[in-house]
C-alpha cells in the first residue's frame, strides 16, 4: 500500500468527523487529495456514496463501476452503445450488481459536475469505461474503446463488453 495514502486517509476520517458535527474545515483538511498527474485519477467524489468516510472505516467494498460517459445531444450510435453495454452487464453480471461488486452508471460530461471526468479518465468522446475501486479509491481504468468499432455488430459488442467486465470482476467470461 502506498504509504502517501495515510495523511489523506486521517483527512477523510477528520472530514467525516466535521460533516457529523456540522463543521466545514478541521484542521486543515480541505486540501485537494487528487493525484499528481499522470497517475490514476482519485475516486470522483460521486463514485461512491459518502466517499472517504466508509473506507477509513473498513466498510467499504472493492467495486467495479461501468461508466458510460455521453453529452446531452445523443445520437442513434451513442444510444445504441449505452443500450446494448447495459444490457451486457444486467443480464451478465445479476449477482454482482446485486452484491454491489458491480454498478452501471451513465453520467452526462456536460453537467458540471462531471466535467472532470474527462481530464480523469482521458475522454476524447462519448465512452464506456470500467473502473476497479479499492479502499475508496480508483487503482485502475479502461476506456472500452472498441464499442466503436463494435456498433454494427451487436452481438459482438455486448460479448466484448461482458468479457471485459468479467475480466475486471475476476469472474469467468463463459455466459
Amino acid at each position: 500500500m502506498n504509504t502517501g495514502t495515510a495523511p489523506i486517509m486521517k483527512c477523510a476520517l477528520l472530514k467525516c468527523a466535521a460533516t457529523a458535527f456540522g463543521v466545514a474545515v478541521l484542521l486543515g483538511c480541505n486540501r485537494d487529495p487528487s493525484p499528481p498527474a499522470g497517475t490514476v485519477p482519485a475516486v470522483p467524489t460521486d463514485a461512491l456514496s459518502t466517499p472517504g468516510c466508509q473506507s477509513v472505516a473498513g466498510a467499504q467494498p472493492s467495486k467495479v463501476i461501468a461508466f458510460y460517459f455521453h453529452r446531452t445531444v445523443r445520437c442513434q450510435s451513442c444510444l445504441a452503445i449505452e443500450d446494448i453495454s447495459r444490457q451486457a452487464i444486467e443480464a451478465g453480471f445479476i449477482d454482482a450488481l446485486g452484491e454491489g461488486k458491480l454498478e452501471w452508471r451513465p453520467l452526462n460530461l456536460d453537467e458540471a459536475e462531471n466535467a472532470h471526468f474527462e481530464k480523469d479518465f482521458e475522454l476524447t468522446t462519448q465512452s464506456l469505461v470500467l473502473s476497479r475501486i479499492e479502499g475508496g479509491k480508483t487503482i485502475q481504468w479502461k476506456n472500452l474503446k472498441d464499442v466503436w468499432k463494435l456498433l454494427d455488430n451487436p452481438v459482438g459488442l455486448e460479448r466484448y463488453v461482458h468479457d471485459e467486465v468479467a475480466g475486471y470482476l475476476g469472474t469467468a467470461a463463459a455466459k
